[in-house]
C-alpha cells in the first residue's frame, strides 16, 4: 500500500482519532506527523504537503486544525516549518527554514503571535522544548557546525550550555531534547572518543 502518514490522538480510555493536518499529501512519506500533545489536548507537528514542504500545524481539543506558517518561510521542496513541541499554555516551538538555507527557531502563541530566535552567528537554530513558564530550550550550531544548547528565559534572555567533555567539532557537541516546569534541561552529547551521552543540566 502506500505510505501515507496520518496522525492521531489516544485517549485515556483508549479510543483512537485520526486526522490529517491542512494540506497533508498523500504521496508515499508524505501526510501528518504529530510530534507534541499537551495536558489540554492541544497537539502540534507538521505535514509533509504534495510537494514535499514541511508545514507545521497546531491540531486544538476540538479537532480544528491551524497551519503554522512563518515569516520569510521557504517553501520548496524539503523546506518549510516543523514543529517540534507545546506547552500547556499551548505555545508552539520549532524551527523553520528560509530562503539562505538558514534555519531560524520559533516561538508562537495561541493567539498567532511569533517569536523568533536566531543567535548570533548560528547558522542553524531550533525550539526543542517550551515549558509552562515560557522557558525555552533548543539547540543551535555554530560557524564551525559544532552544536550547542540555549535556554531562553520569558523575557528573552539567552543562556548557553554545553556539557563539559562535549566534542567541539562539527557534527558534534550538546543537543537539547525537553525542559520540564523547573527549567531543567535534558539531552545528549558527544565526547570527543564519538561516544553518545545523556545530560541533565539544572539552572
Amino acid at each position: 500500500g502506500v505510505q501515507v502518514a496520518q496522525g492521531f490522538i489516544r485517549d485515556s480510555s483508549g479510543n483512537f482519532s485520526t486526522f490529517d493536518a491542512p494540506n497533508a499529501g498523500t504521496a508515499p512519506t508524505q501526510g501528518t506527523y504529530v510530534q507534541a500533545l499537551n495536558d489540554r489536548g492541544y497537539a502540534a507537528g507538521w505535514a509533509q504537503d504534495e510537494n514535499n514542504v514541511y508545514r507545521a500545524f497546531l491540531r486544538a481539543p476540538d479537532g480544528t486544525m491551524t497551519s503554522i506558517d512563518l515569516p520569510g518561510q521557504n517553501n520548496a521542496d524539503n523546506e518549510g516549518s516543523l514543529a517540534l513541541c507545546i506547552n500547556d499554555r499551548g505555545v508552539v516551538g520549532g524551527n523553520f527554514y528560509d530562503v539562505n538555507d538558514v534555519s531560524h527557531g520559533f516561538l508562537r502563541r495561541l493567539d498567532g503571535h511569533v517569536t523568533i530566535i536566531d543567535l548570533a552567528g548560528a547558522a542553524f537554530q531550533t525550539v526543542n522544548g517550551v515549558n509552562s513558564h515560557g522557558v525555552a530550550t533548543g539547540t543551535y550550531r555554530d560557524s564551525d557546525g559544532a552544536s550547542h544548547v540555549f535556554v531562553r528565559n520569558k523575557i528573552g534572555e539567552l543562556t548557553t550550555i554545553d556539557a563539559p567533555d562535549a566534542a567541539q567539532i562539527s557534527g558534534r557537541g550538546t543537543f537539547a531534547e525537553g525542559i520540564n516546569k523547573d527549567g531543567i534541561v535534558a539531552g545528549y552529547y558527544w565526547d570527543y572518543q564519538d561516544v553518545r551521552h545523556g545530560f541533565i543540566w539544572t539552572p
